[in-house]
């Protein structure tokens, strides 16, 4: 186990995380390199730090060798104040991510909201808004990585038949704004710049 406190320089409550390693004996076989951080980071625990004797506000695991959770940081937003991020990521070509993103409260405290560009479980989310700017036969095949400082990105842009490394569609920079009631991401601005002729 690894773990750390985050303190927030704008008086938001301040956290403290855990990450859970799991080990396999799996040496020398393909799995192995999984048994290293920070693939090995199989389970998160966040809790505020002025209440240690409470149960943690957060925990997730992922199934070992499947997926994996990165050290969770603060973020600084220039109009939100700040975002508590847990980066969440999967192994494989496919490179999805799924952050677990955190915004403060009045009482010190923070609430998870509305993050993940598509939710697995009910579709929902602003995976679709974003792709809705690209030509026909061109999409977005891989995760896509956010600065939640700026909450801005840029991802690869696909064609139908390329190959799943090779994207040739050109490039797709986007920004993202904080929505309510329930509270989470919407697409701000997208631009699509196709590629060079």
């Amino acid at each position: 186990m690894s773990q750390g406190t985050l303190r927030s320089e704008l008086g938001n409550g301040a956290v403290t995380y855990r990450l859970y390693h799991w080990f396999s004996t799996s040496e020398g076989t393909a799995q192995a390199r999984y048994d290293n951080a920070p693939y090995n980071n199989t389970a998160v625990t966040l809790s505020l730090a002025e209440m240690p004797d409470e149960p943690p506000f957060f925990s997730a695991q992922y199934w070992p060798g499947t997926a994996w959770f990165e050290a969770p940081y603060l973020a600084r937003h220039i109009k939100y104040g700040e975002f508590l991020v847990v980066p969440g990521r999967y192994a494989g070509t496919g490179n999805f991510v799924e952050d677990r993103v955190f915004m403060p409260t009045m009482g010190r405290g923070w609430m998870q909201i509305r993050a993940a560009p598509l939710d697995p479980k009910t579709g929902a989310g602003w995976f679709d808004a974003l792709v809705a700017h690209l030509p026909p036969g061109h999409g977005v095949w891989k995760g896509i990585r956010v600065d939640y400082s700026t909450l801005t990105g840029t991802t690869a842009v696909w064609r139908d038949g390329d190959a799943n490394c090779c994207p040739s569609g050109g490039e797709l920079w986007f920004r993202l704004k904080v929505t309510g009631p329930d509270i989470g991401f919407d697409v701000a601005e997208v631009r699509y710049t196709p590629p060079a002729e």
